[in-house]
């Protein structure tokens, strides 16, 4: 029924299983077929996934072309080319719970950094860029390539 994985007899089983037969048996009557079944990734899904990506390459490096000409043309005219800032950064906490002072344990809180080694992505906006001036010492924040968030939440998101 399930191509690509194998179903065992209940006589073959670890007794846990064995024990919960019953429950589990009667679960899988009560499942509909549709969505017992893995879904299995599509020939036409993977080409529309792969569009997708060579799309979001190609616009990213029209931005680093872009980039890279707004700062020529800004020298050759002799001005300054100001970078955009960075919009996302990674928060880590470093220092764990002792001698931390109660507004800095509220912002760290906030930025759901409760356990020492947590990590978390910020958007950069003026609060938010406070409250890391406040916390620097307890965790610093590190703005990330731009390929690395990106991945980290496409991953966090499947």
């Amino acid at each position: 029924e399930f191509p690509g994985y194998q179903l065992w007899p209940l006589s073959q089983s670890p007794r846990s299983f064995s024990s919960s037969a019953v429950p589990l048996s009667a679960f899988a009557l009560s499942v509909p077929p549709a969505l017992s079944r893995p879904r299995p990734l599509t020939k036409a899904s993977r080409q529309v996934a792969l569009r997708r990506a060579e799309a979001y390459v190609a616009e990213y490096r029209r931005q680093e072309r872009m980039e890279v000409a707004l700062r020529r043309e800004a020298k050759a005219t002799g001005n300054f080319y100001v970078p955009a800032e960075a919009k996302v950064a990674f928060v880590i906490r470093i220092r764990g719970i002792n001698g931390v002072p109660p507004q800095t344990k509220k912002i760290l809180q906030l930025l759901r950094l409760r356990q020492i080694h947590n990590g978390v992505f910020v958007r950069l906006n003026k609060a938010t860029i406070e409250m890391l001036r406040l916390v620097t010492p307890t965790s610093p924040g590190v703005t990330p390539p731009q390929d690395r968030p990106r991945a980290r939440l496409q991953a966090r998101s499947r």
